[in-house]
């Protein structure tokens, strides 16, 4: 049995479909090899970055948490030093009253002194 050209052509193509289908599955799959090794670098980045990030946000909140201690001690001595300079205050104030009464008091005398004083002039004026 002999085979015409065109039989001979026909199991050829035949033939060669199922190696080009290969080559061109290759093709694929160095393709999506490539892809992948892509993505894993991506994703290792990510990760790394996600990592160093992760690092920096909890030096972030350690700082943040020593910021905080320390505004609350700066709160307190603020209003422990307030608090003295209110009591101080007051005290000065208390104070001050007791001056005016006494400068009342004061001004209330010479008040009086000068009366006896003028009184003792007129009395001393009337005797001679």
């Amino acid at each position: 049995m002999s085979i015409t050209p065109a039989q001979a052509a026909t199991r050829l193509v035949y033939a060669l479909v199922p190696v080009a289908t290969l080559i061109a599955l290759k093709a694929q799959v160095k393709r999506a090899d490539t892809t992948i090794t892509r993505v894993e670098e991506i994703l290792l980045k990510s990760e790394t970055k996600l990592k160093e990030a992760r690092e920096g946000a909890i030096q972030l909140s350690r700082d943040l948490n020593k910021c905080l201690k320390e505004n609350i001690t700066l709160q307190k001595e603020i209003i422990h030093t307030n608090n003295r300079l209110t009591t101080t205050h007051e005290d000065y104030a208390h104070k001050l009253k007791g001056v005016a009464h006494t400068i009342v008091q004061s001004h209330d005398r010479i008040k009086e002194l000068k009366e006896e004083n003028a009184q003792l002039k007129r009395d001393l004026s009337q005797r001679d």
